[in-house]
């Protein structure tokens, strides 16, 4: 899978820099009116009207520069996202939002064969429903031939139902779909339930009630699934830790002079099948730094 995320700016976006669109044209009607001394004067109408042509040329490259982004799979949204998700045979689902057909789009070259390596596993079980939220795919489980599929949904705080077990299971055991010598089990994750609850000491001076929507505002980022824009801020994924570390870090924002990680104590580590489920944030005052 290629990480949108991590790939370098594309080279054909317009600079836009009003100043120096403003410089350039004056530059040029100097060329051509060498002997006008007024220009640089802030009141004359000749320079009044090239700070209108300089801003508007600014304004059509942006313009520009936003649709040729609807052109890319990083950045296309609605509509725009359907034709480009379209390249790589990729359909939104019913009720699919842009960020999950954008990651679809983004492996489907995994699922251009029938199931076989993980990726494609995965590519076929997001296939069956907008509900699927991730899919992680364990080869030779519990015996060699067997492929256990491990689901996360986007509804019931993650739990996949029967119904969309079922259904993934019906895609993925299709002949044309699974290898003939694969057994497929779709299961559901098992949650480890966990409390984020922190205490924290202010800077004098600083807006507590501002200090803590920052810092709950970036605990929301711990998750892998968050990091790929696929929304998921309270679950993790199967085989994703949590450490202490990571609190500590994520809840030192401006305004905090310390923290202090009441729960959990330890660093939470999850097996194959287990995910780690936050379904409590809370923030302690710790008073003002002294």
């Amino acid at each position: 899978m290629v990480n949108l995320n991590g790939l370098p700016e594309p080279t054909f976006f317009y600079d836009i820099n009003y100043e120096n669109e403003l410089k350039n044209l004056q530059d040029e009607f100097l060329k051509l009116n060498p002997s006008y001394e007024d220009l640089l004067l802030e009141s004359d109408p000749i320079n009044k009207t090239l700070q209108v042509f300089a801003y508007k040329a600014v304004l059509l490259k942006s313009e520009v520069n936003e649709k040729l982004k609807q052109c890319l799979l990083k950045y296309a949204t609605a509509e725009n996202l359907d034709q480009v998700a379209a390249n790589s045979v990729t359909q939104r689902l019913p009720n699919e939002s842009d960020e999950s057909l954008r990651y679809r789009a983004s492996i489907a070259p995994e699922g251009f064969t029938c199931a076989g390596p993980s990726g494609a596993y995965e590519y076929h079980a997001l296939n069956v429903s907008s509900d699927v939220m991730h899919a992680t795919v364990l080869a030779h489980t519990p015996i060699q031939g067997y492929v256990t599929v491990v689901l996360l949904s986007h509804s019931n705080f993650g739990e996949a139902s029967e119904e969309l077990r079922d259904q993934v299971w019906n895609h993925l055991s299709a002949e044309e779909v699974r290898p003939l010598c694969d057994t497929v089990h779709v299961e559901k994750a098992i949650f480890k339930d966990t409390e984020i609850i922190i205490k924290a000491t202010y800077f004098e001076g600083s807006d507590k009630d501002e200090v803590n929507a920052r810092i709950l505002k970036s605990l929301e980022y711990l998750s892998e699934l968050n990091a790929t824009e696929r929304k998921a801020k309270d679950i993790f994924k199967p085989k994703e830790m949590l450490t202490v570390n990571q609190i500590h870090q994520a809840a030192r924002v401006a305004g905090v002079q310390n923290i202090e990680v009441i729960s959990p104590k330890t660093d939470i580590q999850t097996g194959a099948k287990e995910s780690i489920r936050i379904i409590k944030r809370e923030i302690k005052d710790g008073g003002w730094y002294e």
